[in-house]
C-alpha cells in the first residue's frame, strides 16, 4: 500500500507544485502504462483514496481485494466510485490459509510453482487443494485432543508475543498511527502476556515438546 500511496502522492504534487524529481518518476510510470496492482484490505477512505487516484492517473489497475461489503461501504462514506476497480472478494478461512502460502511462495519459502493463480477463478486453486487435503488428512487420522492442545499453545503463544510486542512499540515507536490503540498499557498487555503464559503452563510437557520441535523448524526454515 505504501507504493501505492506515494505514487497517489507523487502524481498530486507534480500537479500541484513542479518537482522534476517526482515529474521524472510519474513520466516514467505512465511511459510503460498502467499494471495491475493487489491493494490488500483498503477498507478505509485513504488507502481506497489513494488507489483510485493513481488509477485515475494511469498509474494502475487496482485490484481491490478485502471483504467486499466492507470496501463498498468505505467508498461510499468516501464518495468514491470503484467501477475502475475490481473487487476480489475474501471470506472463508481456506481462503485465508492460501493466500497465506501464497506469500509464502512469493517469499521463495515454498516452492513458487503453488502459488499459481487460476485464470478463471484469480485463486491459487493449487495451494487451495493442498490446504483442503492436509486439513482433510489430519482431521481424519490425528487424534482430536493433540489437535486441540497444539492449536492451544500456538494460538496462546501467538497472543504472548503481539501482547509483549504491544509494549515494544509503544516504547520505541510512540508516534504510530493506527486505527485502534491498546487502552491502559501496559497493564492490558501485561495482564494478557502473563494470563496466556498461565495457560500454556497448564498444558502437558509433551505439547511443549512438541512446540519447541515446530519453533526450531520454523527458526531453521527462516534463517
Amino acid at each position: 500500500m505504501a507504493s501505492i500511496t506515494s505514487l497517489a502522492v507523487a502524481a498530486a504534487e507534480t500537479t500541484a507544485t513542479p518537482r522534476p524529481h517526482l515529474q521524472q518518476l510519474q513520466e516514467r510510470a505512465l511511459a510503460k502504462g498502467p499494471i495491475t496492482v493487489a491493494v490488500a484490505y483498503p477498507c478505509d477512505a485513504g488507502s481506497l483514496q489513494a488507489a483510485m487516484q493513481a488509477a485515475d492517473t494511469g498509474l494502475i489497475k487496482p485490484l481491490l481485494v478485502g471483504p467486499q461489503d466492507r470496501i463498498e461501504a468505505a467508498a461510499k462514506a468516501a464518495r468514491l466510485d470503484l467501477s475502475g476497480a475490481e473487487i476480489h472478494a475474501t471470506a472463508d478461512d481456506a481462503r485465508a490459509a492460501a493466500a497465506q502460502a501464497a506469500a509464502l511462495c512469493r517469499d521463495g519459502l515454498l516452492p513458487r510453482s503453488w502459488s499459481v493463480t487460476s485464470a478463471t477463478r484469480k485463486t491459487p486453486v493449487r495451494l487451495q487443494l493442498l490446504v483442503g487435503v492436509v486439513i482433510a488428512v489430519l482431521a481424519g487420522f490425528t487424534k482430536v485432543e493433540l489437535l486441540e492442545e497444539m492449536i492451544n499453545i500456538g494460538t496462546l503463544s501467538a497472543f504472548v508475543l503481539v501482547s509483549i510486542g504491544i509494549l515494544v512499540l509503544r516504547k520505541k515507536r510512540p508516534d504510530l498511527q493506527s486505527g485502534y490503540r491498546v487502552p491502559l498499557v501496559p497493564l492490558v498487555p501485561v495482564a494478557s502476556a502473563l494470563l496466556c503464559t498461565y495457560l500454556m503452563l497448564n498444558l502437558t510437557t509433551l505439547t511443549w515438546l512438541r512446540f519447541m520441535g515446530w519453533m526450531a523448524i520454523g527458526v531453521l526454515i527462516y534463517l
